[in-house]
């Protein structure tokens, strides 16, 4: 009989144990995730941002005025609103049209400091500015 009472008292502890166990991870999977932060969540925010732009018809690469010069002859053009830019990656994002917001997820992932990137976080910026 004790031999009984003793197993029973063990399986009584290893499943109050295996319980508390269950409990602590259920309560660590309730706790809400912090937000993603770094270059995937801004590319993310940026490229959402290019797309509510573009359906507003806001985007400022689609209304800015083309430069005097062919993009290939100038290396950097000034855009209202902008400020000096590199002339052929405003122009290949200009170009780029309905697939613009495409192209800067793309070129914001590969290199997050990369000129159509730059552009693009000027044009649609992740932070308020201050005017």
């Amino acid at each position: 009989m004790n031999v009984w009472r003793l197993l029973k008292k063990r399986q009584l502890w290893a499943g109050g144990v295996l319980l508390v166990a269950l409990g602590l991870v259920a309560f660590a999977l309730w706790l809400p995730r912090p937000r993603q932060s770094g270059p995937d969540a801004d590319v993310a925010a940026l490229s959402q941002r290019c797309i509510s732009a573009m359906l507003r018809g806001t985007c400022g690469a689609m209304r800015a005025s083309a430069p005097d010069a062919a993009p290939q002859s100038l290396q950097r053009v000034f855009i209202a609103g902008l400020g000096e830019v590199d002339a052929v990656s405003f122009e290949a994002l200009r170009q780029s049209g309905d697939d613009m917001c495409a192209k800067v997820s793309r070129d914001c992932r590969t290199a997050w400091n990369s000129s159509v990137c730059v552009i693009a976080k000027a044009l649609f910026p992740l932070r308020p500015t201050s005017q």
